[in-house]
C-alpha cells in the first residue's frame, strides 16, 4: 500500500530479503538476512519453549 513508506519505515524484513534478491540481484545479502532472521527465530522460539516447559512441569511438580 505505502511501498515501504518513507525511507522504507514499514518493509518487512522478509520483503527487504525479497527485493535484495530478485529486484537487485543480490543474492548473498539476501541469504545473509534470511540466515540471521532464522537464528533469530530459534533464539525466541527456544526462549518460549523453555518459559512454557518451566511453567508446565517444574512449577507442578512443586505443589
Amino acid at each position: 500500500m505505502t511501498q515501504g513508506g518513507p525511507l522504507r519505515q514499514t518493509e518487512l524484513l522478509a520483503i527487504y530479503m525479497f527485493k535484495e534478491g530478485f529486484e537487485n540481484w543480490r543474492f548473498g545479502s539476501a541469504a545473509a538476512i534470511a540466515w540471521a532472521m532464522l537464528l533469530i527465530t530459534l533464539l525466541m522460539s527456544s526462549y518460549l519453549i523453555f518459559v512454557m516447559y518451566r511453567n508446565a512441569f517444574v512449577r507442578s511438580s512443586a505443589k
